[in-house]
C-alpha cells in the first residue's frame, strides 16, 4: 500500500511528495529530494502536537490499532 504525504514547507521552501510504501513491518522512504521526515507510531486517536504532522498509515498489533504518522521537518543541509 503506498501512502503520499505532502506537508507544507516553511517559507522558501517548495513541496515536494514524499511516499511511503507500507509493507507489514517495515516502511520505506521515496523521495524527489532530500527531506527529514519524523515517523511515529501513536495510539489511535492521539493528538498531533505538531500542525506539520499527517497520518499516513494505520497499524494493529496486539488487538490494539495504532496510527502511523509522518512530521516534515525541512529539506536535509548541504555540507558539501
Amino acid at each position: 500500500m503506498a501512502v503520499p504525504l505532502c506537508a507544507a514547507p516553511r517559507a522558501g521552501e517548495l513541496c515536494a511528495p514524499v511516499r511511503f510504501l507500507l509493507r507489514g513491518d517495515s516502511l520505506m522512504e521515496l523521495t524527489a529530494r532530500p527531506v527529514d521526515v519524523r515517523i511515529d507510531v501513536l495510539p489511535a486517536g492521539a493528538e498531533h502536537a505538531d500542525a506539520r504532522t499527517r497520518k499516513i498509515g494505520t497499524s494493529a498489533r496486539h488487538g490494539r490499532h495504532y496510527d502511523v504518522v509522518g512530521t516534515y521537518l525541512g529539506v536535509v543541509a548541504d555540507e558539501n
